[in-house]
């Protein structure tokens, strides 16, 4: 057995064995609050997190996930635009491409916290009937493979996935979303970095929070993935009580870039039922992304985003820099806060 499944293999499911990482909570709650939620980490991330007090929340059951009675449990309407299980159809030329629902960690924000943990039937037989949807779809120009995490799947049925959708002449760009290189690095192993190697060009958004997930292992595996020449983003999720602060957001999005991880997106957290206790204002999150422009590299700032509910798409939020008109002279406001006219 590889080593990572070894490891996998010893990831806590039960709330029970919490108290030898964090004695001070309030572990009839946490029961609770699994019951509905189901919890899983593996040792790597609650150790990280058991020194790192600022990202326990990510995966620690909190009874405020069960006193949320304004979210969804479906918030992006995903089941709507699902012409066969396992296939998201919103965009024209794109599809998401669900996998299976398991993750290194169950965070407890995560827009699909319907179905982890659940027993929903993924395998080759439903992977078939998506590849025969994408291959009959010849606008289909953009696959993103999803979940749960795709890089927990065997190597073989990995290479299957990729392999027949590599075969799809119209199938132009394939992308991975993951959070394993961020929350599970042993499992970027020489293995898995030859065979995503061999498919190029691939591309992997990664999932990261918090500066502290950014550690000698996790920086290891993104540095050894990108110098396999596989390129590397990072989806960001603006949460409430973990990075709603321009000074965390600047320290991760530099550090990023020093692994070689190309900050893509930061996504205004999902109306999820049971989230509502990380959710921010909108206004708060445009001053956030907006109080880095122009003091870190532009290189480092990230879309700003929120998902519209139910299945309305992507949207990018942006600060309105224009702050009046007169004829073909604009009055344009600079980072500093500073008026410019410009003709």
């Amino acid at each position: 057995m590889e080593k990572w499944k070894k490891e996998y293999v010893k990831s806590i499911r039960d709330t029970d064995n919490l108290p030898d990482y964090f004695s001070e909570l309030n572990f009839r709650e946490i029961r609770q609050v699994a019951e509905k939620y189901p919890f899983f980490a593996n040792r790597y991330y609650v150790e990280l997190a058991s020194k790192h007090p600022e990202i326990k929340s990510v995966i620690i059951p909190d009874k405020r996930e069960l006193e949320d009675e304004k979210g969804l449990e479906d918030p992006l309407g995903e089941e709507r635009d699902s012409p066969v299980p396992g296939i998201v159809h919103r965009y024209p030329d794109r599809v998401l491409f669900l996998v299976h629902n398991v993750c290194p960690i169950h965070c407890r924000y995560c827009t699909r916290k319907r179905i982890l943990g659940k027993k929903v039937n993924f395998g080759r037989h439903t992977w078939d009937k998506c590849i025969e949807y994408i291959k009959n779809h010849k606008e289909i120009f953009d696959v993103l493979i999803s979940g749960g995490d795709p890089l927990l799947l065997n190597n073989s049925d990995l290479k299957y996935l990729i392999e027949n959708l590599k075969k799809i002449k119209h199938v132009g760009l394939i992308r991975i979303g993951t959070r394993v290189p961020s929350a599970f690095p042993i499992r970027i192993d020489n293995d898995l970095i030859t065979l995503l190697s061999n498919f190029l060009p691939i591309y992997i958004n990664i999932h990261f929070v918090h500066p502290a997930e950014i550690t000698r292992e996790v920086e290891n595996a993104c540095l050894s993935l990108s110098g396999a020449g596989i390129i590397l983003g990072a989806q960001i999720v603006l949460l409430k009580g973990i990075n709603d602060d321009p000074g965390i957001l600047k320290v991760l999005l530099k550090k990023l870039l020093n692994i070689g991880v190309k900050p893509y997106a930061i996504f205004h957290p999902d109306n999820t039922k049971g989230t509502s206790h990380f959710r921010l204002d909108i206004e708060k999150g445009i001053s956030i992304i907006h109080s880095l422009r122009g003091y870190i590299s532009g290189m480092a700032i990230p879309h700003y985003m929120v998902d519209l509910y139910p299945g309305g798409g992507k949207v990018e939020i942006c600060y309105n820099y224009i702050k009046s008109r007169k004829g073909d002279t604009y009055g344009i406001e600079n980072y500093k806060g500073e008026l410019f006219e410009y003709r």
